[in-house]
């Protein structure tokens, strides 16, 4: 889980799910900030080891903990209409919404330099250049073979501020996504959400975040659940 730049927020939504959700459960864990993908089963992040065992992928890690850990969070008990909408809104967070935020990062002249400054600020400085157009190139390409890629930008960061307005309906009035607890599906939307409003560019889709009060009450909440440090804040030693 690299902590690059912000320090207290792992940048990439799938690897600040999984944290959260260790941290939600009171499993112990060692955060591993210079993880490569490379070195993952599915040369990609995050990936974890426990007891022995590897496990890649964020939904599957989440899985392998309810399952090894009793259900710590009670989603056993969750009806199938209301575990359907879960999945929904999971898939609009990570399948849709992630890439207009990879495209904005990457992609939009108007926030991604001070973006790819954060992000690439533990690197060394003679570094950073090769690195960011490394990165550019290929996130370019990932978008280009997803087919967000392909639309002009605007209509990118439109489409991610439409998966915002539909998270916040499907939120509607509860507290959380399961109701009047988190779940595995509040870790997820939260990934998403959090690196948009807790970062310090103010790109259109974190606008799109605060355009949505009940959103960004919900993120409190979330972030108040979890002995996290305080946004803007070090980087926590787990």
């Amino acid at each position: 889980m690299p902590r690059i730049g912000w320090g207290w927020l792992a940048p990439s939504p799938f690897c600040a799910k999984a944290e959260l959700y260790l941290i939600w459960i009171g499993a112990p864990y060692r955060a591993a900030p210079t993880l490569s993908a490379a070195a993952g089963p599915r040369k990609k992040l995050p990936w974890i080891e426990d007891g022995g065992e590897v496990i890649a992928d964020s939904e599957r890690i989440l899985d392998h903990l309810a399952r090894t850990r009793g259900d710590p969070l009670g989603e056993a008990k969750i009806d199938p209409a209301r575990r359907a909408r879960h999945h929904l809104a999971r898939r609009t967070a990570e399948e849709s919404l992630y890439f207009a935020l990879v495209a904005e990062r990457w992609l939009d002249p108007a926030v991604a330099p001070a973006y790819q400054r954060d992000l690439l600020a533990g690197l060394p400085a003679p570094a950073r250049p090769l690195v960011g157009a490394m990165a550019r190139r290929m996130l370019t390409q990932q978008l280009w073979a997803q087919g967000t890629g392909r639309h002009p930008l605007p209509e990118i960061l439109a489409r991610g501020a439409r998966d915002v307005e539909a998270l916040a309906w499907a939120l509607g009035d509860g507290p959380f996504f399961a109701g009047d607890a988190p779940a595995a599906v509040d870790a997820a939307i939260w990934g998403a959400l959090a690196n948009l409003w807790y970062t310090p560019v103010d790109g259109a889709l974190k606008r799109a975040v605060g355009a949505q009060p009940a959103l960004v009450a919900w993120l409190d909440r979330v972030s108040a659940r979890a002995p996290l440090p305080s946004p803007g804040g070090p980087a926590a030693e787990r």
